[in-house]
């Protein structure tokens, strides 16, 4: 049996004498002072350094029997003899009526009044009484203040209500001592708890009632414990701050602080930092920063405030800081709503969540952080597919009220020693104008670090100090990996660089999603602002200071909200991915895309890592240098130019969901590259475009293209006022003098909703080489990239090619710069014969971007003969001439015939014994006939990815005459073909010549002519063509091999005649068709 107990007596000057009372057995002793520091004898005197109030600990732990108690005070300090410190007491009692009557015992001289109940409610009354409404313990915390002296004080104390006689109420609690590094620590929570979870640093676990820990290093660490019974469901968890004192010469430093709402929605907050610091940092969570020891915040509006303490010593450069969220219910006693929840986990798959969210909120919904959703629960069980760090959010909405609030927690599952994962996460503080001290605290196993921040520089040191050239808000990310496990994970801030001299506007917000696809936004806007807009990243905008928007479809929506001052030109944008489901049990098609990278500064490769949740399948990467996608889920790159470069990756699974993440990464010396791109804000009444330049680079010179026909700018961040309401592609140009050129194009929106019309980056199907018209060249790109595979688009039925429909770009370029993703007609996310159907369907059709443009370079063209008359067929050959030799993949050209002379609707086409290919085999071919035009369309390509070399045929096409023409012709154009790496090929040939087609009736004397028959040999029956548009009468006769004429007949004008030989034996025979003008004939083999 042991019990700690102590007294002490105040000296002068901050001295306080402690002296143990402890009882029983025990080896061992420790004093927690309440300032960090802690000592491990009986009796002793300690110095403070403030006047304050301390909570002081004794425990005392007994190696032999195992036995600790622990025995708390509060020490009060007053370095001000001439003044009474304030110091909160409490009283309390509920009476039969189940209502709670808080009685203030304080003393000393205070001027402020709050209580706090737990449970969302608070009082500024001197003394309070509140009803509680369901059962549970309440942390119920009496805070004064005093604003003459500044005196601060605070009191809490767990009370258990008991509403029902069948309640379970838990409290977690326990006690602590540490002897040299090693502390231990004991379950001393109340009411049933079958299990305990304890998270000491760096998240390490014990699941015992007990445990014990060895810290490393000097310091304040936080202790945690979890509490859960599996008989009543209850659960809860508290934390306490844990003193290591490794070496007295060492110095440390833990951030915090302390705060009392005052009326109006003011809040005096108080630094109760501990350890060594000169400098204090405050971000009051509502645009304002201090440097103020006590500053006083203002909240106007009710809501959730996520208030930041930094401290930072100059000397020994220890750094810390201290977050809370505070809800503020301005002139309420409840507020309108806050999201908390408390997590369990059972084991390193299923953990239990619980939700401690305050106020009103009638819906909740979670997410798991392993693209998993649950709604309606407060209480729920979540199974996890593996271990790990996972960011898991409860977010809460109140109907009647609007108010809706969303908070995140990451939930480490590391029980498994197997289970290899980091988590990156990162403290920082502002030295002085420009100078930010960076301090890495990320957890798990990694080994390099790497930053990227927002003005292009990057650092591998651990902890680096970044000079930012200009005020504001500047971005911070930063990449842990593990080169043994390929572990990687980031974290990205906005690190604000905020003097009263700096021009500051600050964009961001929190939703609600709820079961209709209905989307409630609530902005949290800082600093000076004029206006804004919402973009919900399906075709749709807003200026709604509070808007809500609902999608037609289930997805993956990037949400950007820009703010915007017209007086200081000042710009932020925030966005967020938001997953948008109509039935969170319905999430088959739900992907979510995401990755971090690390350049690793040795070899110079990137290591992307795919960070996607939804079970995607497939990955898609596009590099952003033009250059072959990545397909594997981890891809590993290597760049041939240093540079920035936006890389893009489409993460789609099995069930049809797809997403894509972008991001722009530096790699090497980037001080000769540049990198365009812009936000926009517009005002829809003046129709006013306001462009923030988020162009990266040294000494560049800008350009920018309105989208609207009008004179161009080269200012560094434009206005534009257009001449109405719409969509405008907007470019602009960034160059410098090391010749490094780049545009970035984007579709604005200046006013409201307006039809879904794409402008920039658009696939018109059909239209594969983006020259403007589908045509015959298109099959090229088709053929060259055959059974290419990429992001597939949304509309993939009835599609025209008046319209464009927004396409993700492919990785690989066709020639000209031209992407791949412009083959993919149909946009199924694969180039294949379907898309040449689109094609057809809109051959010939053009859309307003980029005019045709035709070559002039020809082919060899050849008529079989070049006297005909009406009715019969002639052939017309093309060719590569045999006075070149090229090396082709596929090429395209026009026949221009005319359709007056030439009957369109018997044109056939034969490619048999062609040279560049087999139709079925490795050839796929296009042909299409206009008869209005008199232009006949062809195309051929190869589909294996392999190049022809040489010349030869290409096709031969058959059409059959119908109207007398003298001297007619077949004139051939091309625009010419490509070879298998995509590079233009160029002929050289010559027109075809000139052929007559004759009248019967009007030839001068007798012509004997060869007849065509088909088939010959034969052993049935044969066909031949007479001309035709004449009122001839044809005789018609067949003779043996020895000239007797076994058959005659006689035919009225011309056309397809089939003549049957059945009747006859095997043999030669000769048939003859005979006009007073002329005579055909041909032999005939029949064999039967």
């Amino acid at each position: 049996m042991c019990q700690a107990d102590f007294d002490f007596s105040i000296e002068n000057a901050g001295e306080v004498l402690f002296n143990s009372k402890a009882t029983g057995s025990y080896s061992a002793v420790y004093f927690s002072l309440g300032d960090g520091f802690s000592k491990d004898t009986s009796t002793f005197s300690h110095t403070y350094q403030n006047s304050g109030h301390y909570d002081v600990c004794m425990s005392v732990y007994d190696s032999s029997s195992g036995c600790q108690n622990q025995y708390c005070k509060l020490v009060v300090v007053n370095l001000d003899t001439s003044s009474v410190l304030c110091e909160a007491r409490m009283d309390g009692f509920l009476d039969s009526a189940n209502i709670g009557h808080a009685i203030n015992q304080s003393i000393g001289d205070y001027t402020h009044t709050h209580w706090d109940f737990g449970d969302g409610s608070q009082s500024f009354d001197t003394n309070s009484t509140h009803q509680f409404t369901t059962s549970g313990y309440y942390n119920i915390c009496l805070n004064i203040h005093d604003s003459v002296s500044g005196c601060q004080s605070s009191i809490c104390e767990e009370v258990n209500i008991e509403l029902d006689s069948l309640d379970v109420n838990c409290l977690a609690d326990f006690e602590f001592i540490v002897i040299d590094e090693e502390v231990t620590v004991t379950n001393t929570s109340l009411g049933g708890n079958s299990h305990s979870h304890w998270t000491f640093e760096s998240g390490s676990y014990d699941d015992g009632l007990s445990a014990s820990y060895i810290y490393q290093e000097t310091g304040v660490y936080e202790v945690c414990l979890s509490i859960w019974d599996s008989l009543s469901g209850c659960q809860a968890s508290v934390c306490k701050q844990v003193s290591i004192v490794k070496d007295t010469n060492e110095v440390f430093c833990f951030a915090s602080f302390d705060y009392i709402p005052l009326s109006n929605g003011e809040i005096q907050f108080k630094d109760a930092s501990i350890g060594n610091y000169t400098d204090v940092r405050w971000n009051l969570g509502n645009g304002i920063f201090s440097d103020s020891l006590s500053p006083i915040g203002n909240y106007p509006n009710n809501g959730v405030y996520s208030v930041t303490v930094m401290i930072w010593d100059s000397i020994s450069k220890c750094q810390a800081s201290h977050t809370e969220e505070i809800a503020i219910a301005v002139g309420e006693d409840l507020v309108e709503c806050h999201a908390k929840f408390e997590f369990f986990p059972i084991n390193d798959s299923l953990v239990r969540f619980k939700s401690t969210s305050q106020g009103n909120g009638s819906e909740i919904n979670w997410e798991f952080g392993d693209g998993t959703f649950a709604d309606g629960q407060s209480e729920v069980e979540h199974l996890f597919t593996n271990g790990g760090f996972f960011n898991v959010c409860v977010g809460v909405y109140d109907a009647q009220t609007r108010c809706h609030d969303f908070v995140c927690d990451n939930v480490k599952l590391l029980k498994d020693s197997t289970v290899v994962d980091c988590y990156a996460n990162f403290e920082f503080f502002p030295t002085n104008g420009s100078e930010v001290v960076f301090k890495n605290v990320s957890e798990g196993t990694f080994t390099q670090s790497f930053w990227k921040f927002s003005d292009g520089s990057s650092s591998y040191d651990e902890s680096p100090t970044i000079n930012f050239t200009s005020g504001g808000l500047n971005g911070a990310c930063l990449t842990v990996f593990d080169a043994v496990s390929g572990c990687q994970d980031k974290h990205c801030v906005e690190v604000p660089i905020i003097d009263d001299t700096t021009t500051y506007c600050d964009a961001h917000f929190e939703y609600y999603v709820d079961t209709n696809r209905t989307v409630r936004f609530d902005p949290e806007i800082k600093g000076k602002t004029t206006g804004w807009i919402w973009d919900y990243d399906d075709g749709y905008n807003s200026n709604d200071s509070f808007p809500s928007h609902t999608y037609e479809k289930d997805g993956v929506y990037e949400v950007c909200l820009t703010v915007y001052d017209s007086t200081t030109k000042c710009f932020n944008t925030y966005c967020d991915q938001i997953s948008v489901l109509g039935d969170v049990n319905e999430v088959e098609d739900y992907v979510q895309a995401d990755f971090t990278y690390f350049l690793d500064p040795i070899d110079g490769k990137v290591h992307f890592k795919d960070e996607s949740v939804g079970n995607p399948s497939v990955w898609y990467w596009d590099f952003g240098d033009g250059d072959s996608a990545g397909v594997t889920q981890d891809p590993i790159y290597e760049y041939v130019e240093d540079g920035y470069y936006e890389v893009c990756l489409t993460a789609s699974n099995d069930n049809g969901g797809q997403e894509t993440k972008c991001e722009v990464i530096s790699v090497g010396d980037v001080s000769a590259a540049c990198f365009a791109k812009f936000d926009y804000y517009a005002n829809a009444v003046t129709a006013t475009a306001h462009f923030d330049n988020k162009s990266l680079g040294n000494k560049l010179e800008y350009n920018w293209d309105f989208g609207d026909t009008t004179i161009k700018s080269i200012q560094y961040q434009p206005s534009h006022s257009y001449a109405d309401t719409g969509f405008y592609p907007v470019c602009f140009t960034v160059s410098n003098d090391s010749g490094c050129v780049r545009t970035y194009c984007h579709k604005i929106r200046v006013g409201s909703a307006l039809d879904n019309k794409c402008l920039i980056g658009c696939v018109w199907p059909g239209d594969a080489n983006l020259d403007g018209e589908a045509n015959h060249y298109d099959i090229l790109p088709i053929g060259l990239h055959y059974g290419e595979t990429g992001p597939s688009r949304s509309d993939t039925v009835d599609l025209v090619i008046e319209k464009g429909y927004e396409s993700q770009n492919w990785t690989s370029n066709l020639w000209g710069d031209v992407n791949n993703k412009h083959g993919d007609a149909n946009g199924d996310g694969i180039i294949n014969l379907l898309d040449i159907e689109y094609i057809k369907t809109n051959f010939a059709s053009s859309h307003y971007l980029q005019p045709r443009a035709k070559a002039a370079n020809q082919l060899s063209i050849d008529w079989d003969i070049d006297d005909i008359d009406i009715g019969e067929k002639v052939g017309i050959k093309v060719s590569v001439p045999d006075s070149i030799d090229v090396t082709m993949y596929g090429l395209g050209f026009e026949i221009d015939l005319d359709p007056d002379v030439f009957d369109y609707g018997s044109i056939s086409y034969d490619y048999e014994d062609g040279w560049l290919g087999d139709v079925g085999d490795d050839l796929i071919t296009f042909e299409h006939e206009d008869i209005k035009t008199g232009t006949i369309y062809i195309a051929e390509s190869r589909n294996d990815h392999s190049a022809k070399k040489g010349n030869g045929k290409l096709v031969t096409i058959y059409v059959t005459a119908k109207a007398k023409a003298s001297n007619t012709g077949a004139i051939l154009t091309t625009e010419g073909g490509v070879t298998a790496e995509g590079d233009t090929v160029t002929f050289a040939g010559e027109e075809a010549e000139e052929v007559n087609v004759n009248s019967i009736e009007e030839r001068g004397g007798y012509l004997v002519k060869d007849l065509k028959v088909f088939p010959n040999p034969t052993n049935n029956q044969i066909v031949f063509n007479l001309p035709i548009g004449t009122t001839t009468e044809y005789k018609i006769e067949l003779f043996d091999n020895i000239g007797a004429l076994v058959y005659s007949r006689s035919q009225m004008n011309g056309g397809s005649v089939t003549q049957n030989l059945k009747d006859y034996d095997s043999g030669v025979y000769t048939i003859q068709v005979s006009s007073d003008k002329v005579k055909y004939m041909q032999k005939v083999i029949l064999m039967k």
